[in-house]
């Protein structure tokens, strides 16, 4: 009832739209035809419009009486609630990082380490280097090159003390010979003698201040510095009474030039050198596994390197035992070789001489020593360069030893 009320004012509003447009009675002119023209447009216009009002109502009403008459509202039915579903905002942002955001510092600088006063820094073996073979009761000398690493120099009124296990016969500290500015080495020398007893024998040293402070080397400037010395066993000394080249540092090695270091300057043509090497390659192209004294000696006419090793007590059967030759590469080498001694504090004498060139062959050496038997004895290992002037003699004694 309500949708045709609604129609019908519709429909007489627009009439009464309509009507709004007046006719001119008898004047049959062209403003009239104009008028007319304009009212049946208006005309077809009310009545499209209509005829849409009444479509729209039919398929309202339609879809009224599509709806089951149990849903329809009374005044005691129970409302019906309809549940709107929020669809969730769509997010825009960045999700949140599980890595939290690191919190900017502002660095502490470093804290430097002061350079205490008096600290020192090993440098080298300069003689008896860790694990030399010595024999029981060998007097020897023992050398360290040190560094003062600290910012107070050394006076002689700073001594090296000895401050830890096997003295050695050692003093019990001995005054510095020179004066050691902050930067500078001093070469610190001691005359030990080795202990009667077999196996491994440490003793370790450092240095005092005048105020009878003691320091030494490593972080905290008090580490010690050592010497570490090995005497066979009477199993191991069966054989070998003794090996000129694992104890190739307790010989003095001297040149035309003066006293070397051992172990020195490797391939020293001018001022000489002496080294050892465990892998020697030979002229005959030959690599051996012994160990071996490498000699060079001083270029130009007189040219010589030798070794004088501690006296040691000769037996009945010793035999002196190595080979000789010149290394591999060295083809220009020509030298003579010369085994000495110094028996009980005499004059130098000769056990034997042999020249050797690169000829791609090396010689054996074996030496009855019984005529010495009994006495102290110091060897000499002699190289010369038989007055050459060429920069290649690097001559060899494979495995030099006494056998006994």
């Amino acid at each position: 009832m309500t949708q045709k009320i609604i129609l019908f004012i519709l429909v007489v509003s627009l009439f009464l739209l309509a009507g709004c447009v007046k006719s001119t009675a008898g004047t049959p002119s062209s403003v009239t035809q104009s008028l007319m023209g304009t009212a049946v447009a208006q005309t077809v216009v009310i009545q499209q419009t209509i005829f849409y009002l009444e479509t729209v109502v039919v398929q309202l009403t339609q879809a009224a009486h599509s709806v089951p008459s149990s849903t329809l509202l009374s005044p005691s039915s129970t409302p019906v609630v309809v549940t709107i579903t929020p669809q969730p905002p769509t997010n825009t942002s960045v999700p949140p990082s599980s890595t939290p955001i690191p919190q900017t510092t502002t660095p502490l600088p470093p804290t430097s380490t002061p350079i205490p006063c008096d600290a020192l820094q090993f440098v080298a073996d300069m003689t008896i280097p860790d694990g030399t073979i010595l024999s029981a009761g060998q007097s020897f000398v023992k050398t360290w090159r040190i560094k003062n690493s600290g910012t107070c120099g050394w006076t002689p009124t700073y001594s090296l003390v000895f401050v830890s296990g096997n003295s050695m016969n050692g003093p019990t500290s001995v005054n510095l010979n020179a004066s050691v500015s902050p930067g500078s080495t001093i070469d610190l020398s001691i005359t030990l003698v080795s202990p009667s007893s077999g196996g491994t024998h440490t003793g370790n040293w450092q240095l005092r201040n005048a105020n009878g402070i003691l320091f030494g080397f490593g972080p905290n400037a008090n580490k010690p510095f050592w010497v570490k010395i090995v005497i066979p066993t009477a199993t191991t000394n069966s054989n070998n009474a003794i090996n000129f080249g694992q104890q190739y540092c307790t010989a003095t090695w001297t040149t035309p030039l003066g006293t070397l270091p051992c172990p020195s300057t490797t391939n020293d043509f001018i001022k000489g050198s002496i080294t050892l090497s465990k892998k020697p390659q030979f002229e005959t192209g030959y690599i051996d596994d012994q160990a071996t004294l490498i000699m060079i000696p001083t270029n130009g006419n007189g040219g010589l390197i030798q070794g004088r090793y501690p006296p040691m007590l000769v037996k009945s059967g010793d035999e002196f035992s190595t080979w000789i030759g010149c290394m591999y590469e060295s083809d220009n080498c020509n030298v003579i070789f010369e085994l000495n001694y110094i028996a009980d504090g005499g004059a130098v004498q000769n056990l034997g001489t042999w020249t050797q060139t690169y000829d791609n062959s090396i010689e054996e050496i074996k030496i009855n020593l019984n005529a010495l038997a009994g006495k102290s004895v110091e060897f000499i290992l002699l190289v010369t360069n038989n007055n050459s002037s060429n920069k290649d003699d690097r001559a060899f004694w494979l495995y030099p030893r006494i056998v006994r």
